[in-house]
C-alpha cells in the first residue's frame, strides 16, 4: 500500500500546482545531511509529455525541513561541486518538509544516463547541516553525484 502511495504521488507530483506533471521514478535514492543522517529522499524524473523537461524532488521527515535547493543535471558531471554554480536553485517559503527544483535536460531523454548532483540546506531543531542526493562521491569534500537513464521516448 505504501508502495503504491509512493509511485502514485511521484506520477502525478506538480499537477495541482501548475507545473508539469513529472514522473519522478526514475531515480529514488537517500538524501544524506552531514555526512551520515539520512533525512529522506530523492526523487528525479521527466515529463512524459515533454522528455526535455523534468524535476528533482527533495523530501524530508522526523522533523526535518528544507529552506534551499541546488541542482545539476548534465551528460557529464559538472565541472565544479560547489553547490551556488549549479544552474538550477530553488528556495523554500521559509523551511519546508519537500522541495522541488525543476530542470531543462540539454536535450530530449532517450535513453542515455544523466548524471545528477542534488544539494541542499537541511535543518531540524536548531541543527543546520548541508545535505546531498547520495551516490558516488566525486572526491571534492563530501559531494556526492548519481543519475538515471531515461526511458526511451518511443515507450
Amino acid at each position: 500500500m505504501v508502495r503504491t502511495a509512493l509511485l502514485w504521488s511521484s506520477l502525478v507530483f506538480g499537477a495541482l500546482d501548475g507545473r508539469a506533471e513529472v514522473d519522478t521514478s526514475l531515480l529514488l535514492t537517500p538524501l544524506i545531511a552531514g555526512q551520515t543522517i539520512n533525512i529522506g529522499t530523492l526523487r528525479c524524473g521527466v515529463d512524459p509529455a515533454r522528455p526535455d523537461v523534468g524535476a528533482c524532488v527533495g523530501q524530508v521527515s522526523d522533523g526535518w525541513c528544507l529552506s534551499l535547493a541546488h541542482l545539476y543535471v548534465g551528460l557529464e558531471p559538472p565541472s565544479t561541486m560547489a553547490p551556488g554554480q549549479f544552474p538550477y536553485r530553488q528556495s523554500a517559503n521559509g523551511c519546508a518538509p519537500q522541495i522541488r527544483v525543476d530542470f531543462r535536460l540539454p536535450r530530449v531523454c532517450r535513453g542515455q544516463p544523466y548524471v545528477v548532483a542534488f544539494h541542499a540546506e537541511a535543518s531540524r531543531a536548531g541543527q543546520n547541516e548541508t545535505a546531498w542526493g547520495q551516490g558516488s562521491p566525486t572526491g571534492r569534500n563530501w559531494s556526492m553525484t548519481t543519475g538515471f537513464s531515461c526511458r526511451p521516448a518511443d515507450t
